[in-house]
């Protein structure tokens, strides 16, 4: 099921790494899903490993809440996104860190 906070049509998709993730070797990309919710603000819906991807559905992937996702400097919207952006999400539970998503590919 799709987040009810979900504000207007849908969500977006865009394959990334977990920035933590320093060497390329050990890096697994995943398919992370992010939609603005009705606080306007573009919020980490869910995410999937790539190699487990078969076993879930976006739906499934996009029902959640895992932070506020800060943008890059110069960039309004997901889609200004180029390989290489990092993006900041700022759980919303208490004593959680930010962490950090490069962005790859849509």
């Amino acid at each position: 099921m799709v987040n009810p906070n979900l504000k207007g049509n849908g969500w977006h998709e865009f394959h990334g790494y977990f920035s933590s993730q320093s060497n390329t070797e050990e890096r697994e990309c995943n398919r992370f899903s992010v939609g603005r919710l009705k606080d306007n603000q573009y919020h980490l819906l869910g995410y999937t490993p790539q190699s487990l991807r078969i076993y879930f559905s976006s739906n499934e992937e996009s029902s959640g809440d895992h932070g506020v996702i800060i943008l890059p400097e110069n960039k309004k919207s997901i889609a200004d996104l180029v390989q290489g952006d990092e993006l900041t999400v700022t759980p919303q539970e208490d004593g959680t860190k930010p962490y950090k998503i490069t962005f790859d590919r849509f």
